[in-house]
């Protein structure tokens, strides 16, 4: 499973979507601090590849956990970038993956992509992810504290 988000340089990337009125939504918080990060054994050209597991608070999807593999790559010093996510959301009745792409500035980071199947309560899902409302404040050792809220857009 993997889920592409984090800070790169200093910065952090988060993805948002607006959800038709018709869907079945789920909004959960998302916060981490980015030192949980382990470096993959595959690293891309250009960029770094980090994975984590951070478990999920409030909402629909309390205590669940994401394992998230994310891709980032940095332009101009850190000053914006783009990411790639691929995550897997286990729940205790069900899981289900996804992928969502986005972009970061200084002002922050969104992105957005497709659920790609599930099990359990999720079994047969469909639709999308955004991760919205991100950010990422310095921590002063070198690392940042991530935020941002995860929605599901079911259908």
């Amino acid at each position: 499973m993997r889920i592409w988000t984090g800070p790169v340089a200093g910065a952090l990337v988060v993805v948002a979507v607006a959800l038709p009125a018709a869907a079945d939504s789920m909004r959960s918080s998302v916060a981490f601090n980015n030192g949980i990060g382990k470096q993959t054994a595959t690293q891309p050209a250009g960029g770094v590849e980090v994975m984590y597991q951070i478990t999920l608070k409030g909402g629909e999807l309390e205590g669940c956990t994401v394992d998230i593999v994310e891709q980032l790559y940095p332009r101009e010093d850190g000053a914006w970038g783009t990411f790639f996510i691929e995550g897997g959301v286990t729940c205790a009745d069900g899981t289900f993956e996804y992928a969502s792409a986005g972009a970061w500035d200084g002002a922050g980071f969104h992105a957005a992509g497709p659920i790609n199947g599930g099990t359990g309560r999720f079994d047969g899902i469909k639709g999308r992810v955004a991760q919205v409302g991100g950010g990422a404040k310095p921590v002063g050792d070198g690392t940042a504290d991530v935020f941002y809220d995860l929605l599901i857009d079911a259908s």
